[in-house]
């Protein structure tokens, strides 16, 4: 029998919604604020300079970065 992992798309969810809790839970307690719609524009362009400039392009934490972005572009 080979090998197969039924379902894996649930763990990568899992994994995919903790790195974006991490990522929110840092940029709120850096920003002192209460929750992600309180960024001001100069701190959302921050964000993404950090995220297309520093970080590391195949950084694990680049999914949590890009959710963050796309949430607050469609705000």
């Amino acid at each position: 029998m080979s090998f197969a992992w039924n379902r894996i798309h649930k763990w990568e969810e899992n994994h995919e919604r903790a790195i974006l809790d991490d990522v929110t839970d840092h940029v709120c307690e850096h920003y002192g604020i209460d929750g992600v719609d309180d960024i001001t524009d100069e701190q959302f362009m921050e964000i993404v300079n950090f995220a297309r400039h520093e970080l590391a392009k195949y950084s694990v934490m680049q999914s949590g970065f890009n959710q963050l972005i796309s949430h607050l572009e469609n705000q």
